[in-house]
């Protein structure tokens, strides 16, 4: 997968839940790392979303938290990790700094803990 790397944000073609058939461009942030990536052509991805739930799995993505800015306010869903193959890829958006790269893999590792 060339060129994109973990904690990118990406628009790519997600398969809709009700309709596997149809792809819609959405962004996601890619949360495999580069080893992942480099075993075969899929890719470990969380959707991005502007419908703010603010549920335990969610992180609020702020300007400050990314390299160039989203049009609207986002939430990444932890909980609702996807493989994707690296040819849904329509580009890059931007990449999630790395002081709050910890937050997500935070949520996303909690989306496993036993309750």
């Amino acid at each position: 997968m060339e060129g994109y790397k973990q904690f990118d944000i990406i628009w790519t073609q997600f398969p809709l839940s009700d309709k596997v058939d149809k792809l819609k461009v959405r962004p996601a942030v890619i949360v495999s790392n580069e080893n992942s990536n480099g075993l075969d052509n899929d890719i470990l991805v969380c959707p991005i979303t502007s419908k703010i739930r603010g549920d335990a799995f969610a992180v609020l993505l702020t300007d400050e938290m990314v390299t160039d800015s989203l049009d609207l306010e986002s939430e990444i869903r932890c909980n609702k990790i996807m493989t994707i193959r690296s040819i849904l890829v329509v580009s890059k958006i931007g990449e999630i700094l790395p002081a709050y790269q910890e937050r997500v893999l935070n949520k996303i590792n909690s989306a496993f803990e036993t309750t």
